[in-house]
C-alpha cells in the first residue's frame, strides 16, 4: 500500500445518476467500521472514504462534485456531500461555486477551455488553501488562566495533528509572565501576556495568559461576573496588550 501521495482528487457521481443506482442514506457519524451497502451511492462513497481515512491518513483529498448535467443530480449530489461532510474530505461543487454553462461539449464532458478556466482553477484555489491550512500552527488552548506563581504547558498543533518539531517560544511581557523552550509557562506577577510559538518555515501560533491573584481562583466564578475592579483590569490589560502588539508589528 502506498503511503507517500501528497493529494488523492476524486470525483463521481455521473455514472450512478445514469445507470439509476439506489441513492441509500449516509450512516450515523460512529459507524467508521468499513462496513457499507456499497450497491448505494452513499454506501459505495462511505466505503471509499473509510478506505483513503485508513490507509493514506497524512494526504490532502478533495473530491470534485461536477457540474450540472441532469435533473436527479441534486438528490445524488446532496447524498454526496452529507458523505464528505462526515469523513470530513473536503470538496468543491462546481454546479454551486461557478456559473459554467452544461451546454458545451457533449455536456458531460467540458471541453478543455472549461477544464483549464472553471475546474482547474477551483480545484487549484481549493488545494492551495488545504495546503495552508496543513502547515499553519495554531495553540491548543487560545486563552489559559493561572494563578500567580503557577505553571501550565502549552502545546502546538499543525494542522489538525499535535507537532513534534522544534519551536521558538517567546513571551510579550517576561514580567508577568514567562515562558521555556519546552512550552511552560509560569506567572511571574498579575496580568497578561501574549506567547508565541515559532519555527523559520511556518507560521506562529498565540495564546493568551492571564494571570491573576491566588485567591481569585477558588472564587473564579463569582467575582468575575459580579466584581467591577476585575472587569476593569481585565479590560485595562487587554487593551494595553493590545497596544503593545500593534507597536510590535510597525
Amino acid at each position: 500500500m502506498h503511503e507517500d501521495y501528497d493529494v488523492i482528487l476524486l470525483d463521481g457521481g455521473f455514472n450512478d445518476i445514469f445507470l439509476k443506482v439506489k441513492v441509500g442514506e449516509v450512516t450515523p457519524d460512529s459507524n467508521k467500521g468499513g462496513f457499507y451497502d456499497i450497491t448505494t451511492t452513499a454506501g459505495a462513497l462511505e466505503q471509499i472514504c473509510y478506505f483513503l481515512t485508513k490507509n493514506y491518513k497524512d494526504a490532502v483529498k478533495l473530491f470534485v462534485l461536477c457540474h450540472d448535467c441532469d435533473d436527479r443530480q441534486p438528490l445524488y449530489w446532496d447524498m454526496l456531500r452529507k458523505v464528505l461532510d462526515k469523513w470530513e474530505i473536503p470538496y468543491v461543487d462546481i454546479c454551486s461555486e461557478t456559473d459554467f454553462d452544461k451546454d458545451v461539449g457533449d455536456e458531460i464532458h467540458p471541453v478543455a477551455y472549461a477544464q483549464d478556466k472553471v475546474y482547474g482553477e477551483l480545484v487549484e484555489k481549493k488545494l492551495n488553501e488545504l495546503f495552508a491550512e496543513r502547515n499553519t500552527l495554531s495553540a491548543e488552548k487560545q486563552k489559559i488562566d493561572i494563578a500567580k506563581g503557577e505553571n501550565a504547558k502549552l502545546t502546538v498543533n499543525l494542522g489538525s495533528e499535535p507537532y513534534s518539531g522544534k519551536l521558538s517560544w517567546t513571551s510579550s511581557d517576561e514580567e508577568v509572565v514567562t515562558v521555556s523552550q519546552s512550552g511552560e509557562v509560569t506567572a511571574e506577577a498579575i496580568g497578561q501576556a501574549m506567547v508565541r510559538a515559532e519555527t523559520t518555515r511556518l507560521s506562529r501560533a498565540t495564546s493568551i495568559c492571564r494571570s491573576y491573584p491566588r485567591f481569585w481562583r477558588a472564587r473564579r466564578h463569582r467575582t468575575s461576573a459580579t466584581n467591577p475592579l476585575i472587569r476593569r483590569w481585565l479590560r485595562s490589560a487587554a487593551t494595553a496588550l493590545s497596544q503593545r502588539e500593534e507597536a510590535a508589528t510597525r
